[in-house]
């Protein structure tokens, strides 16, 4: 009997070459803000909402994120660092993000079992299978005290307070922040008013929200009144949305997502960091103003020359003419 080596070393080749495909991490890059900003982004929420929802890896039994043991923490952590390649000073961030989707899952299970519900039996049969029995006997003790559900109907009502919701799906903010920036002929991130305009609606400039719309049109009118070279200020559009939005509220900075402060935007390094994009894109517009003038200067130049060979040719013309008649 004969054995092929060469096809069985290409099977081997391609079957190595799809398992470093799978192994390899996937790269992803944060802006100036700390935040990530690239599309591979939404891949990372995904698993990060994956291991906060893994009860054995973050006990939903506990009362408060900070109760649970760091190691959990940290084993939950490592977990997104195997599969994705981050800085490792961002791990404070993938934590906080951690906490955030673990938060989310535990009331997405009250409001869908124990909410819906009122016997024992209805919501054990309506329980997600990825809540053990015995953290789920837990969180029903929990949640029925009365403190418990004094604090359930708080958080309700701060939710049933939100007037609308945006229009990016799983997409962050960052991320599509940053495919504006990239889009900016100086590279510069859109102001939130035009962040809020991208992200509040869809592809045809409307909004399921007629409050959205009537906000839109105040930031637009009052844009409207200042002086055209004023217009395209990114201080003036960020005070036209705070006067229209609201202004930022302790710990939260409209448009920039979870775990920014409006000290890290718009402190002295925000500041500075702005003022040189700011610098950057009048340069390039006063070097566009120049180049516009040469060739404005030039294209008369050309149509001097033009017109003096025409008169020069005319003066030969003449001068043999003249010639002629002399001999």
């Amino acid at each position: 009997m004969s054995f092929d080596v060469s096809s069985n070393s290409k099977y081997s080749s391609s079957r190595n070459s799809k398992k470093q495909a799978r192994d390899a991490k996937i790269t992803i890059e944060f802006d100036d803000n700390g935040q990530p900003c690239n599309d591979e982004t939404t891949q990372l929420l995904s698993w990060i909402g994956v291991k906060a929802r893994d009860a054995n890896l973050l006990p939903l039994s506990y009362l408060d994120w900070r109760k649970i043991p760091q190691q959990n923490k940290d084993d939950a952590v490592n977990k997104i660092y195997e599969k994705f390649n981050i800085p490792e000073d961002k791990r404070k961030w993938v934590e906080k993000k951690l906490s955030k989707r673990w938060r989310d899952f535990k009331h997405l299970i009250k409001s869908n079992v124990f909410n819906k519900y009122s016997t024992h039996e209805e919501r054990l049969a309506h329980l997600d299978a990825r809540v053990p029995l015995e953290q789920w006997n837990i969180l029903l003790e929990t949640w029925s005290q009365d403190s418990s559900q004094i604090i359930s109907e708080r958080n309700s009502r701060h939710s049933s307070n939100r007037e609308y919701s945006h229009t990016t799906g799983k997409t962050p903010f960052a991320v599509i922040r940053e495919r504006k920036r990239k889009e900016h002929p100086d590279g510069l991130p859109p102001s939130r008013m035009e962040l809020f305009k991208t992200t509040f609606t869809k592809k045809d400039g409307s909004s399921a929200y007629p409050i959205v719309e009537k906000k839109i049109a105040k930031m637009d009118e009052k844009l409207s009144k200042l002086p055209v070279q004023m217009r395209d200020d990114s201080d003036m559009q960020d005070k036209i949305f705070r006067e229209t939005i609201g202004e930022d509220t302790h710990g939260r900075v409209r448009m920039y997502g979870v775990g920014l402060t409006p000290k890290q935007i718009h402190g002295t390094a925000a500041k500075r960091a702005a003022s040189y994009s700011r610098e950057n894109a009048q340069l390039r517009t006063h070097f566009m103003m120049l180049q516009e003038t040469i060739n404005e200067h030039r294209a008369e130049i050309n149509e001097l020359k033009d017109k003096y060979e025409m008169l020069q040719a005319q003066m030969e013309k003449c001068l043999r003419v003249m010639k002629g008649q002399q001999s």
